[in-house]
């Protein structure tokens, strides 16, 4: 779309940024959804015998949510340093798409576990009418964007779009689940979040070589997650292994 819109050699050097900028979010995705992929048939099944899966949707929810967030704001901080080491051209041009794009993975995460328990339980209806909104909204962004901003506005309309279709995902699983709203574990991941962007703020300043300060801002916010009992990976997978559900 970016090619189309910007006319000659701008629009192919614009497209190629965005390509850059792209490609970490799209492995990230992929592991995402082989997560969704288990999700789908333990959904189905709790949903089909009667059962509650409120539990299993903040498990899995929860995993998810540390490891996009930890991606997400680990590329803010570290844009130009990954995309130096991935690329030889347009680095500023690239880290600055690729910052707003991965924060786009937040949102992915959260419509692979609301959209599969959706799925689950039959609300094709509704999915497809969220993504024709979606759509719409996606198209109208890119239109208004792209003229002004090039990729980063291709971008920005992503994080937008991506953002609304997890928000609309969430209210409709919270509608027809009656999922009650746990402040306790609202407040669990404002907190995380927060202290994740400090993490990195130390991280960055504490004058170690990038990829050392880079590993120990993922090491201490495991720890983190872990301490504000956000990530429970062992449950998962015995429920994966088809434990009863803790």
């Amino acid at each position: 779309m970016i090619k189309r819109m910007l006319s000659g050699e701008d629009g192919n050097i614009q497209a190629g940024i965005y390509a850059h900028a792209y490609r970490l979010l799209d492995a990230s995705n992929n592991i995402a959804y082989l997560f969704s992929v288990l999700l789908l048939p333990l959904f189905s099944k709790l949903i089909k015998q009667g059962q509650k899966v409120e539990n299993l949707v903040r498990l899995s929810f929860s995993i998810l949510f540390v490891a996009s967030v930890i991606l997400a704001v680990g590329s803010v901080f570290y844009r130009f340093e990954l995309m130096t080491l991935m690329y030889e051209h347009y680095i500023n041009d690239s880290a600055a798409v690729f910052a707003v794009l991965m924060g786009c993975f937040v949102s992915i995460s959260t419509t692979y576990v609301f959209g599969t328990l959706l799925t689950a339980n039959g609300n094709l209806k509704q999915l497809n009418i969220a993504a024709a909104i979606g759509m719409v909204l996606n198209l109208g962004l890119n239109i208004a964007l792209i003229p002004l901003y090039g990729a980063l506005g291709s971008a920005w309309a992503s994080l937008v779009t991506q953002g609304i279709m997890a928000l609309i995902q969430v209210i409709l699983a919270s509608y027809y689940f009656k999922f009650r709203i746990n402040y306790r574990y609202i407040g669990a991941l404002l907190a995380f979040s927060t202290g994740v962007v400090l993490i990195n703020l130390i991280s960055v300043s504490i004058g170690l070589p990038w990829g050392q300060s880079l590993g120990i801002m993922i090491l201490a916010s495991l720890i983190l997650a872990a301490i504000l009992r956000l990530l429970d990976v062992g449950n998962f997978i015995r429920i994966v292994s088809g434990s009863k559900l803790q």
